[in-house]
């Protein structure tokens, strides 16, 4: 309730949003509305994310065309899953054995956290959104049920982890990170420290790729990294047509 007065109910935050993505949502959400979601990864537009969240968007597409526009609706699909995330959340931990009160203290503080509530009702981004996807499928793991896990994982796609700036390489980290990923998740790495370029032979050998961010500051035409997928991030502020 808190999320929903945040994003409809109080000025300033109402049409917030990181733009060029929620201009995407808008877009696609349109097109599901009109010609529904068969053969969408075929038409002649840029389209990047899983079929899942597309799915949400085209029923908030077609609500959209009733009322004359999504408008903040976009959001909506984000902050449902945050109250999804939290109830997984609350199950994971109550399968470690824990009481009820301690679950349900893990899944306020995924409620309350900052960032989730900023990613979502403010930034209109969707993460949380694949990662209950991701939780589900370790909380399958964890129950011995890899089949069920791998189809899970296989819906999610490549699942995409970031490192802060200021962090530099440290192969004992990386290592130990790569360690605890679940078999058969489709995973990446986005490095912000130019000191991680010594992680690729590591990455490589566990499997994992490396992102490749396309912004405004490198090369016209950046190399492809080594590993078992290419990921490329558009973070150009203007492309052109060709």
């Amino acid at each position: 309730i808190v999320r929903l007065i945040m994003a409809y109910g109080i000025e300033g935050l109402r049409g917030s949003g990181f733009g060029s993505d929620l201009d995407l949502f808008h877009f696609w959400a349109a097109d599901l509305a009109e010609h529904g979601p068969f053969g969408f990864y075929n038409r002649d537009f840029f389209a990047d994310y899983t079929p899942g969240y597309l799915y949400a968007l085209w029923a908030v597409g077609v609500v959209g065309s009733w009322i004359g526009g999504a408008g903040d609706l976009i959001k909506l699909p984000a902050i449902i899953t945050d109250v999804v995330l939290a109830y997984v959340v609350y199950r994971m931990v109550l399968d470690l054995g824990v009481t009820h009160g301690r679950a349900r203290l893990a899944a306020i503080v995924v409620l309350v956290n900052p960032i989730t509530w900023f990613d979502s009702v403010i930034w209109g981004q969707v993460d949380s959104f694949g990662t209950v996807f991701l939780l589900l499928a370790v909380r399958e793991l964890w129950k011995d049920r890899p089949e069920r896990a791998a189809i899970l994982a296989d819906n999610l796609g490549p699942v995409l982890f970031q490192t802060p700036p200021e962090l530099e390489y440290d192969e004992q980290l990386l290592a130990g990170f790569a360690d605890v990923l679940p078999p058969g998740l489709a995973t990446v790495m986005e490095f912000r420290n130019d000191s991680w370029a010594a992680a690729a032979g590591l990455l490589e050998q566990r499997g994992v790729a490396v992102c490749l961010a396309d912004t405004d500051d490198g090369p016209a035409a950046p190399p492809i990294p080594p590993g078992p997928f290419a990921y490329l991030r558009l973070r150009r502020t203007e492309y052109s047509e060709g």
